[in-house]
């Protein structure tokens, strides 16, 4: 192993290129001024890896890939970088593992496929399950209404009270434990005897993407 001072091998090595400059006669030919250079560069650029020792009591391998006056270049295990000359104690040439910049493998697995004959679990199928009553108490003419449900707790229900296609009256009301409950009256005006209708439509949600209706059909006889 040759452990050498960067910073002085680099200073002796500048000198040496002035020297050698100063006593080459302008008359040499081409060939010769390009056999120099490259003997320059390789001399400054080592091809081999190399260990970094940095005065901070760092330690990198990688390899030198260029140099100023004011800072190395070097091509680590992963990234490239750059170094203050006056940070560099020295540099220890070294033979690195084979592969030692490759970029890891990344082991990507196939999903698992599901087994045969599987089939997800189907979606819940939401539905509302109503009955209404007419009642006059004390000439207040209400209409009690409960319906028992499997759409998800708090959601909240529409409930319309119908003849024909007119609405009459209508509240919104939640689910609670599994059922609904809603008093629809007194009214404006007495009702007359006829065939009338209470509708319930459950409002969209996150587990609801479509409306959940019911209708309960309510024959009222009205003796005045």
């Amino acid at each position: 192993m040759v452990i050498y001072c960067y910073k002085s091998f680099l200073t002796v090595f500048l000198s040496c290129l002035r020297k050698q400059a100063s006593s080459i006669d302008s008359r040499l030919r081409g060939n010769d001024i390009i056999i120099l250079a490259m003997f320059g560069f390789s001399l400054a650029m080592p091809a081999n890896a190399d260990v970094i020792y940095l005065r901070n009591g760092r330690t990198l391998e990688g390899e030198i890939l260029g140099q100023t006056e004011t800072y190395l270049e070097v091509r680590l295990k992963a990234v490239k970088a750059k170094f203050n000359i006056d940070d560099v104690e020295a540099i220890e040439k070294k033979d690195l593992p084979e592969g030692f910049f490759k970029e890891a493998k990344v082991d990507i697995k196939e999903p698992q496929k599901q087994a045969e004959g599987y089939s997800p679990p189907p979606k819940p199928s939401y539905a509302i399950k109503l009955k209404a009553r007419y009642r006059d108490e004390f000439n207040r003419e209400v209409i009690d209404i409960e319906a028992k449900t499997n759409l998800p707790e708090g959601i909240l229900v529409n409930v319309y009270f119908k003849r024909s296609d007119d609405v009459i009256a209508s509240l919104r009301t939640p689910v609670k434990n599994g059922k609904f409950f809603a008093r629809l009256g007194p009214f404006e005006s007495k009702l007359s005897s006829g065939k009338y209708t209470v509708e319930a439509e459950s409002a969209s949600g996150p587990d609801t993407k479509e409306a959940v209706k019911a209708s309960y059909a309510l024959p009222i006889n009205v003796n005045r």
